[in-house]
């Protein structure tokens, strides 16, 4: 299968640092996968990624996506309506610090009518709404339960969390209401969107990243001591551990 995002041994450097950010990366990633890039802060996850939509392009190497260079100026737009990124933090997004003014930004400057553009941000929120949280969850659930390899069922956990906060941010979606944000002079709540699963997710999320860091831990601890995660061989080498064991108290 063809990839559609390449990286050929790329570097790059942010201004005034001395040590480079990416260096000499070789990635591909192939139509229909899911990848995980996973480190420590300040690793270059976010460095990476940037690279994917032309946000940064590379002091060295080659980034393209469908075939498209990132680095060429005119093809951005192109590259853009190929990769999609969603930031982290609601006080880092594109241009606004709602979602859904988010979306309806890009439509906007190409010129797309008003009416036109209502209907598109609710037919796309829509689609990542239930349906996407739904998605999200049978994947990870799929890899939780059928995954052979520890790690693999650790991720596959993260993504069914994630669904879980899709379907809550969707619930508490309404159309043409503003972040729950109390200002002078507004007294109906007619005005707000629900806060109840926004703070729902914010709970799921501290949770969340808690297990996964002590899975991931216990995760490494068992690789170190017996340089597999594989379910089968780990069940086998802790079977015969304990059949030594048994032999050795008789």
């Amino acid at each position: 299968m063809d990839a559609i995002i390449r990286f050929e041994n790329v570097h790059y450097t942010y201004p005034g640092d001395e040590l480079e950010s990416l260096c000499g990366i070789d990635l591909e990633i192939e139509k229909g996968s899911f990848v995980a890039v996973l480190g420590h802060n300040g690793s270059g996850k976010s460095t990476l990624a940037k690279h994917m939509n032309a946000i940064l392009v590379p002091d060295e190497g080659r980034v393209t996506v469908c075939g498209i260079d990132t680095a060429e100026e005119e093809r951005v737009i192109d590259v853009r309506r190929n990769v999609g990124m969603v930031f982290q933090n609601p006080d880092n997004q594109i241009v606004a610090n709602v979602v859904e003014e988010d979306v309806a930004f890009a439509p906007e400057n190409l010129g797309v009518p008003t009416a036109e553009i209502r209907r598109r941000v609710d037919d796309a929120l829509a689609a990542v709404g239930s349906t996407g949280s739904i998605n999200f969850f049978v994947i990870g659930f799929c890899m939780l339960l059928f995954d052979r390899n520890l790690l693999k069922k650790v991720i596959g956990l993260d993504i069914m969390d994630s669904g879980v906060f899709l379907l809550l941010a969707d619930r508490g979606y309404i159309t043409g209401r503003t972040v729950p944000i109390i200002v002078d002079g507004v007294t109906s709540m007619e005005h707000y969107v629900n806060p109840i699963p926004a703070g729902l997710v914010l709970t799921g999320i501290v949770v969340s990243v808690s297990v996964s860091a002590v899975m991931l831990s216990l995760t490494v601890r068992i690789y170190q001591t017996y340089r597999t995660l594989d379910m089968d061989k780990l069940y086998m080498m802790m079977s015969h551990k304990k059949r030594q064991k048994e032999d050795g108290e008789q």
